[in-house]
């Protein structure tokens, strides 16, 4: 990971992942920040794709080895379950 910001109502990761992007659209992306080895609880984050352009196209931010997420996207109510 190149960043992990964590504020008040924002978790913000920027880097590169050991998560294979090789699908033609991944759709959305989740993820989970958990302090400490094995430790409980933490914080989650699940984002769709950004849409770009007039047309709202996500084809530029959700394609194979690349993935850029919805800025502002709410907090899920709960954790997706780990795969």
């Amino acid at each position: 990971m190149r960043r992990v910001v964590l504020k008040a109502d924002t978790l913000t990761v920027k880097g590169a992942l050991a998560y294979s992007l090789d699908e033609p659209a991944q759709g959305r992306v989740a993820v989970r920040l958990v302090p400490g080895l094995f430790g409980e609880g933490g914080w989650c984050a699940v984002a769709p794709p950004k849409p770009r352009g007039k047309d709202r196209s996500t084809a530029r931010s959700d394609r194979p080895g690349r993935f850029v997420g919805a800025p502002g996207t709410a907090a899920p109510a709960v954790c997706p379950p780990l795969p």
